[in-house]
């Protein structure tokens, strides 16, 4: 049996916000929110997908990651 845990926000930061995450060193640019992604026959949510910044978008490589996870904003876009 599958159980999902199920946080319900209200609030967003911005598009275009700055981060570092719990135990990261590199900034990520927030690009997306609320995401769904597909990895085979598994869904998971993602409060956000983000870059790394500046460097932003390369190839297909994008961080997803939830809020609980947000160390520090460093910008609010």
């Amino acid at each position: 049996m599958r159980v999902r845990k199920v946080i319900i926000m209200t609030e967003f930061l911005p598009l275009g916000s700055i981060v570092l995450l719990k135990g990261g060193m590199q900034k990520i640019l927030i690009i997306a929110r609320a995401l769904k992604v597909r990895n085979g026959n598994e869904e998971y949510f993602f409060d956000y997908g983000g870059v790394t910044y500046p460097e932003g978008l390369v190839g297909d490589q994008m961080a997803y990651f939830n809020a609980d996870k947000i160390n520090e904003v460093v910008f609010e876009g």
